[in-house]
């Protein structure tokens, strides 16, 4: 919801600070969102098929990327453009009553109950039988006697007091700041090299799939 009404925002910005005020929240609330897609899809398969299922979703990534310059050559407005590809973003809206619930968001929430039927259904769905089973809540090692300490761990608060999620999560933003940069550099530069603008945009995003399929292979080659 909030990628759409951001990006219809920028739409309809009159002057460059709230353009670039609101392409920021924009590009926060899309990584944002991207990751926790990630995390969801990865939680729902196997440890051996969770190399395939997440980089899959990237492949959809690509799809995007590539089909972004051929709307663009017949939309020449960017305003237009903006609201072709953000207003659609609405009927995620819809994702709320069917996209299941993290079965380990569930569980530290003591929602024991709810996670176990979704596995149920998820094995109906996959055609499987499941035997009997009862799943336990966090262990009580993991939890602080002090019921206010316990409830700051459960957010990003408790990221910040934790010493290995801390320097994690320090790791993981210089990754992904470095990582980003680089990749919006390269893609977003590509009108400045030789050729056809859209043609090079296209391409750059169909270099993706080669990119994901040798990390798909590469990461189950490990196991």
């Amino acid at each position: 919801m909030l990628w759409a009404v951001l990006g219809t925002g920028v739409a309809f910005a009159q002057n460059f600070t709230t353009f670039t005020v609101l392409r920021g929240m924009l590009g926060a609330v899309e990584m944002g969102g991207f990751l926790a897609n990630y995390c969801l899809v990865c939680e729902w398969f196997d440890t051996r098929q969770r190399a395939w299922a997440g980089n899959a979703i990237y492949l959809v990534w690509a799809v995007g990327v590539m089909s972004l310059p051929g709307i663009a050559y017949f939309v020449r407005d960017w305003r237009h453009l903006e609201l072709i590809i953000s207003v659609p973003l609405l009927l995620f809206i819809f994702s709320f009553w069917l996209l299941p619930e993290s079965p380990h968001w569930l569980l530290t929430h003591n929602k024991a109950e709810e996670a176990e039927e979704l596995l149920r259904r998820a094995a109906t769905v996959s055609r499987l039988k499941l035997p009997p089973f009862k799943l336990k809540l966090p262990s009580s090692e993991y939890e602080e006697k002090d019921e206010k300490t316990s409830a700051w761990k459960q957010n990003m608060i408790g990221v910040i007091f934790t010493p290995y999620l801390r320097v994690y999560a320090v790791i993981l933003m210089l990754v992904w700041g470095i990582d980003s940069m680089v990749y919006y550099g390269l893609s977003l530069g590509t009108h400045t090299l030789a050729g056809n603008q859209y043609l090079n945009f296209f391409i750059s995003g169909a270099v993706e799939f080669p990119a994901y399929l040798t990390c798909m292979y590469c990461l189950n080659s490990q196991r």
